[in-house]
C-alpha cells in the first residue's frame, strides 16, 4: 500500500462515525475572539471555510474555555453559562459549526480550563485582591521568570472546593452540549499541557484529600467524560487529549500515564472514541516548540525523526487495542512534529498511531490533506517545511520561559489571522515583522 493510500484510509469510531481519512487538523491557540464577548465571529469562520475546503479527516478548532471568569488568553472563545438559553450566542455557535462542517468535514470542538495557568487579566474577574487568583485542585506557583515578575503574571492558584469541581464538572458538561446543540459532531476534552483537567491527573499539582484527590484512576477525569457522555449519547464523538509522562514531571511515570490510558480506553460508561497523545505544561512547553528548517526540499524521514510523542503514542495505542470495549477500540491520535507524508504515513504503518494531528502546518497549509492525500505527488513532495526568521534570536533574548517558547506560537497565530482575512500566507515574514504587523493593524483599528 502506498504512503498516500495509508493516510486515505478511512476508520470508523466507537460512536460509529467514520472518519473519511487519518488526518486531523489539531487544536491551536487563535486568539480571534473579541475580549468583550468572547464569542465565535467572522474572522472564526472565515478561518474555518479555509480549512473546511482541506479534506481533512476530522477539523478541532482551537480551544475553548468554559468558564469567562478563567481564561487562556483575553480572545479566546467561551461558552457561557446560560448559552443554551441565549439566541444570541446560539446563533454564533451554529455558524461556526456550519462554517467547520462544509464539505461534510467532521467538526469537534475542544473544550477547556486553563487552572492554574491562567495569567492575570486573562478572564472576566478582578485583576488584583480577592477573586484574582487562578484556581486548581490544590495551591500552586508557576515559576516561569525570577519569582517577583512569576508572581505579578501568574498568581498563586487557589485550592478549589468541593463544590466547585463539582460545578467545574457542570461547566465542561454544559459546553458539551452548546456545541452538540449547535451541530458541532463532538468534543475533545483538554486533559494535557497543565490546564485544569491534566492537573487533576498529577501528583504534583494535585494533593487533594478528597473524592477527587490524585489517583492512578483519575476519578475527576472519569467523573468528567462519564458526565459528557450521559449528557451527549452516540453517535455524538468523544475525544480527549493527554500528557506524556516525559515532559511533566517526575512525579508522573510512564507507567502511571499508560494506566490512564487503560482506565479511558476501557470505560463502559465514557465510551470514548480517541485518545490524543500529546505533552508539556507553561513550564516545561515541549508542546510549543517547532521544528524548523532551512530548507523547504522534502527527504525520506520516519516517525522518529518527526514525531514528538512517538514511543508513548505506540504503548498508548498497544493497551486500546488490548483493552478493547463492547462497542469497540479506542482510536490513538499522534499530534506533534510531523512535516511530511513519509512520517505520517511511518507512524500509522508502524503501530504509532491510528490518526495523525497536525497543528502548525495546518496554519501555513490549510489545505495540506489535498497534497499529502493526493497519489500523484511524489512523496520526496508530499509535506511542507519552513524556517521562521528571527524566532532563534528572539527566544535567546526573552527569559520568560512561557513567552520564550511561545514565539512560535504567536507567529503562527499572525498565520491564522492572515487565513481569515484572506491574505498571502508568506512563511519568509520574520518575527519581527509579523509582530510589526499586528501592531500595525492595532493603530489601525484604534
Amino acid at each position: 500500500m502506498s504512503q498516500a493510500s495509508t493516510l486515505s484510509n478511512s476508520l470508523q469510531l466507537t460512536s460509529g462515525t467514520v472518519l473519511r481519512n487519518r488526518l486531523s487538523k489539531a487544536a491551536m491557540q487563535e486568539c480571534l475572539a473579541n475580549a468583550s464577548d468572547n464569542l465565535p465571529n467572522s474572522s472564526h469562520i472565515s478561518l474555518y471555510k479555509a480549512w473546511s475546503q482541506g479534506n481533512w479527516g476530522i477539523v478541532l478548532t482551537g480551544n475553548v474555555m468554559i468558564d469567562k471568569r478563567y481564561l487562556g488568553d483575553p480572545c479566546d472563545i467561551c461558552i457561557s453559562r446560560d448559552a443554551l438559553d441565549n439566541e444570541v450566542e446560539m446563533r454564533a455557535w451554529r455558524e461556526y459549526a456550519s462554517a467547520s462542517k462544509e464539505n461534510g468535514t467532521i467538526a469537534i470542538v475542544q473544550i477547556n480550563h486553563p487552572g492554574n495557568q491562567c495569567f492575570r487579566g486573562s478572564g472576566h474577574r478582578p485583576l488584583f485582591g480577592n477573586g484574582s487568583e487562578p484556581i486548581g485542585p490544590s495551591s500552586v506557583q508557576l515559576t516561569l521568570a525570577p519569582p517577583p515578575l512569576s508572581n505579578l503574571l501568574f498568581p498563586t492558584s487557589r485550592e478549589m472546593s468541593t463544590e466547585e469541581v463539582e460545578e467545574s464538572i457542570k461547566l465542561f458538561v454544559n459546553a458539551a452540549r452548546v456545541c452538540m446543540e449547535a451541530g458541532f459532531d463532538g468534543i475533545e476534552l483538554h486533559a494535557a499541557h497543565g490546564y485544569l483537567v491534566s492537573s487533576f491527573n498529577n501528583p504534583k499539582s494535585n494533593q487533594r484529600t478528597d473524592r477527587f484527590a490524585y489517583s492512578p484512576s483519575i476519578p475527576y477525569t472519569m467523573e468528567v467524560l462519564r458526565e459528557l457522555r450521559r449528557a451527549c449519547p452516540k453517535p455524538f464523538i468523544i475525544g480527549i487529549k493527554l500528557n506524556t509522562a516525559d515532559t511533566v514531571s517526575a512525579d508522573l511515570t510512564n507507567e502511571d500515564t499508560m494506566k490512564q490510558v487503560e482506565t479511558i480506553a476501557s470505560d463502559e460508561e465514557a465510551m470514548v472514541d480517541f485518545i490524543e497523545i500529546s505533552g508539556g505544561t507553561y513550564e516545561k512547553p515541549r508542546m510549543l516548540e517547532t521544528r524548523t528548517h532551512e530548507s523547504t526540499e522534502i527527504s525520506n524521514s520516519s516517525v522518529s525523526r518527526e514525531a514528538f510523542f512517538a514511543q508513548a503514542s505506540k504503548e498508548a495505542r498497544a493497551i486500546c487495542q488490548k483493552n478493547g470495549r463492547s462497542d469497540g477500540k479506542c482510536a490513538i491520535m499522534l499530534t506533534g512534529g510531523f512535516s511530511t507524508r513519509s512520517g505520517m504515513a511511518d507512524a500509522i504503518n508502524a503501530g504509532h498511531a491510528d490518526l495523525i494531528g497536525l497543528g502548525r502546518i495546518a496554519a501555513v497549509r490549510p489545505q495540506i490533506p489535498l497534497i499529502l492525500l493526493d497519489e500523484s505527488v511524489p512523496n520526496s513532495s508530499a509535506g511542507f517545511r519552513y524556517r521562521i526568521r528571527g524566532m532563534a534570536l528572539m527566544a535567546k533574548l526573552l527569559f520568560i520561559k512561557v513567552i520564550g517558547a511561545g514565539i512560535s506560537t504567536k507567529w503562527h497565530v499572525g498565520m491564522l489571522g492572515r487565513i481569515s482575512r484572506g491574505e498571502d500566507l508568506d512563511v519568509g515574514i520574520s518575527v519581527p515583522g509579523m509582530i510589526g504587523r499586528f501592531l500595525w493593524r492595532s493603530l489601525k483599528i484604534y
